[in-house]
């Protein structure tokens, strides 16, 4: 069973306390986080890939003994999707290797990876282009590709759908339900409420001053459904 307890973190940037919360990510599924500009979801999913510190606290991965902060192989079990203006000058095949290096993975088993990985996000014909060519669309289910080629039991999404169209929207969206089906964790920051009805199996909630819901999806959206956001504020 995978899980994530984000154990008394807080945060701060300044004098400005951005997170103070307690909560769980359990039995993988899809977990999105929803709320407002400025309350910290951004910043606690890079706590999350310990592209961060806390100020306080501790990141327990699965058995609540696994400090991610202090195991460097539990933390590779955990990973960020890029954004597109992180892609490297380099090809699209390159690009998704990148990771696989950094894991001394042999130059066969690298190969084998990326073929199979390309071929999932509908980019084998393009494994040979520049990255930085690429459409916008195409972008995003690269930096997918980087993500899931390192095979993590975690992933974090951060907004990976807000700059696309719909039809490229979709095709995103077809590949986080196909992670989700090979029972990854998927941990999605949102904005776009349809697009969280349609996934998530949980819900967290960040409103003002950090306070934290956390509730199956069926729970939030009757509650979202009757009150709105203001049930949550």
């Amino acid at each position: 069973m995978i899980a994530i307890h984000a154990k008394n973190i807080q945060k701060s940037r300044g004098k400005r306390l951005i997170l103070d919360l307690d909560l769980h990510f359990t039995d993988g599924g899809l977990h999105v986080i929803l709320g407002p500009n400025g309350c910290g979801k951004t910043t606690l999913l890079r706590l999350l890939a310990l592209l961060d510190t806390p100020d306080n606290g501790e990141i327990l991965l699965s058995d609540n003994t696994n400090d991610l902060t202090q195991n460097l192989k539990t933390r590779h079990n955990v990973v960020l999707v890029p954004r597109p203006d992180g892609l490297f000058n380099h090809s699209v095949h390159q690009n998704v290797e990148y990771g696989l290096k950094l894991r001394h993975i042999a130059k066969t088993q690298r190969l084998e990876q990326v073929q199979k990985v390309l071929e999932a996000v509908n980019l084998t014909h393009l494994s040979r282009s520049n990255a930085l060519s690429l459409s916008s669309g195409e972008k995003q289910r690269l930096c997918m590709a980087m993500a899931i080629a390192v095979k993590p039991d975690v992933i974090l999404l951060d907004e990976p759908t807000s700059s696309l169209d719909p039809h490229n929207g979709h095709q995103v969206e077809q590949i986080i339900l196909q992670l989700k089906k090979e029972n990854r964790m998927i941990i999605l920051v949102t904005h776009n409420i349809s697009q969280a009805r349609r996934l998530a199996d949980t819900v967290t909630f960040m409103g003002t001053d950090t306070m934290i819901s956390q509730n199956p999806a069926e729970a939030f959206f009757t509650t979202f459904d009757q009150d709105g956001l203001d049930g949550y504020l």
